[in-house]
């Protein structure tokens, strides 16, 4: 698998990744992103994050809450990207121009704190 970092320019883009859609549609199409070819794993990254991780699975867990379904992933990165102006940087500037995106229970965050919810269009 691919963990692909977005930043916060791409919130609305990665709001829709969530969307239900129909099994025969193309979830890149759907978001407006673009897959590119791994380099040691079968599964896509996506071209405009600033950084992918590819990952080999070591094991899965499930740690399931009431209705949830919710596992812990234990992987080895296996390749390492990111993008060329942003690993020039020392690391404080680094941060501060990847401001990268995270969810967390239905809302986005970033470096500085709350960007968005789900709900948001």
């Amino acid at each position: 698998f691919v963990l692909n970092i977005p930043n916060i320019n791409l919130l609305r883009k990665v709001n829709r990744t969530a969307d239900p859609i129909p099994s025969d549609m193309d979830e890149f199409i759907h978001a407006d992103l673009t897959p590119i070819n791994s380099k040691k794993v079968r599964a896509p990254s996506i071209m405009e994050c600033c950084a992918h991780m590819e990952c080999k699975t070591i094991w899965i867990k499930e740690i399931s809450e009431e209705a949830e379904n919710r596992v812990i992933i234990t992987a080895n990165v296996v390749a390492l990207f990111i993008n060329e102006n942003l690993f020039l940087k020392n690391l404080c500037k680094q941060k501060g121009l990847m401001k990268p995106l995270y969810y967390e229970k239905l809302s986005y965050f970033t470096l500085g704190g709350y960007v968005g919810n789900r709900k948001m269009r």
